[in-house]
């Protein structure tokens, strides 16, 4: 179609756990777009966190990273 589109990969909240995924970004009105075709959320909400830009399609490159950066489970504080 013409539309630019690069690979990212990264965090995904999913159930209060963070799961690794991969997902696209298409360069649509001047900013980069994060799509996810696998999920069908277009365009992906606050619940990506992207971690590599262009990255290779196997998020498993993901671990060490995401290891250091998120909990396993999500979390909330609490208000007061």
């Amino acid at each position: 179609s013409g539309v630019p589109s690069r690979a990212v990969a990264g965090l995904v909240a999913d159930n209060g756990r963070w799961r690794r995924h991969a997902w696209a970004e298409a360069w649509l009105d001047g900013r980069w777009t994060p799509v996810d075709p696998t999920l069908g959320v277009v365009p992906s909400n606050a619940a990506y966190l992207r971690l590599l830009e262009d990255a290779p399609a196997d998020p498993m490159i993901l671990i060490p990273l995401a290891s250091r950066l998120a909990p396993t489970a999500l979390t909330r504080q609490a208000i007061p």
